[in-house]
């Protein structure tokens, strides 16, 4: 709900009910990887009893020609990762020698308050 001094935040366990006022709220959906959900298996692609599959450098699959970026691969679960992930994979399917280097992905905890 919003205040005068803030967007107030319930929250809820099996045990109590609180509420905190915030300046800033960043909202999210669970996400999960849906390896199993898209049948993968089917086509040869080894996928994890929760879902991820499994990639190389070069965003492929255990099955050579089958390629997989994005939340499916597990984390971090980031558009701009899977952005990426999407080039590696369309370069090294066009012929180009590239991979992926993870340590080109920021992840911001920190973020400044608004006054």
């Amino acid at each position: 709900m919003a205040k005068k001094e803030g967007i107030e935040i319930p929250f809820k366990n099996s045990e109590s009910t609180h509420s905190g006022v915030y300046d800033m709220v960043l909202v999210t959906i669970g996400r999960v990887a849906n390896g199993n959900l898209i049948d993968a298996d089917k086509a040869g692609v080894e996928v994890s009893k929760n879902g991820i599959i499994t990639v190389d450098h070069q965003m492929r699959t255990n099955v050579y020609n089958i390629f997989a970026i994005g939340d499916v691969v597990g984390e971090p679960m980031l558009a701009h990762k899977a952005s990426h992930e999407a080039k590696v994979a369309a370069e090294v399917v066009a012929g180009i020698s590239t991979a992926l280097d993870t340590h080109c992905i920021i992840l911001i905890s920190n973020f400044p308050r608004i006054k």
